[in-house]
């Protein structure tokens, strides 16, 4: 099936590290046991390829260092000042600036609340108004068999929009008689059609 001898094929591209960069990585990390250690470091003598990969792991976590890495001075009293701490609360006036100053950070900050708080609400509005259009839509859509007077469909023929036109033309003119009698001891009759 396959002509072509083993050596010519390509290797399979390798999705995530392989063993030695792991390997070299457990040991800038120090997570390697004694003995691990030292067989890498043998390998390290003889394989150029694993220093370069142990260079470009150390030159990589260069910017990332932690802080942690580094050993931080507490000073001799520092045992005795988290314990004063927790045995004598601070005093009301240093609780006072604490809270000044937590006042001045939240009043600072009130603002990308407010305007957190204003997209949450028209978001819940906007769906508030969809699902009452929806339901009214929904309500004109089964109610569309009962009509009332006055009423037009597109399906309706000649005959019965004439006879709707003319049925609203009388309410018109009874509405403007209405509207006369009422307006006439004002002084104020309607015009006429």
């Amino acid at each position: 099936m396959n002509d072509r001898p083993s050596e010519d094929r390509r290797p399979e591209p390798q999705l995530g590290p392989s063993r030695d960069q792991l390997l070299v990585q457990r040991y800038v990390d120090g997570e390697l046991r004694p003995a691990e250690s030292q067989s890498l470091e043998q390998r390290l003598l003889q394989e150029p390829s694993l220093v370069r990969e142990l260079e470009r792991i150390v030159q990589a976590r260069g910017p990332f260092r932690s802080s942690a890495e580094e050993p931080v001075p507490l000073g001799a009293d520092f045992a005795d000042r988290v314990f004063s701490h927790l045995l004598y609360p601070a005093e009301p006036k240093e609780a006072c600036a604490v809270s000044e100053e937590a006042g001045a950070l939240a009043a600072s900050t009130s603002g990308e609340h407010e305007s957190f708080r204003l997209e949450r609400s028209l978001r819940v509005w906007t769906l508030v108004a969809a699902s009452l259009l929806l339901l009214l839509g929904a309500f004109a859509l089964f109610s569309g068999g009962e009509r009332r007077p006055g009423t037009m469909m597109a399906d309706d023929g000649p005959a019965q929009r004439s006879r709707v036109l003319r049925e609203l033309d009388a309410r018109a003119r009874a509405l403007d008689a209405r509207a006369g009698e009422a307006l006439a001891p004002q002084g104020l009759a309607p015009q006429g059609r």
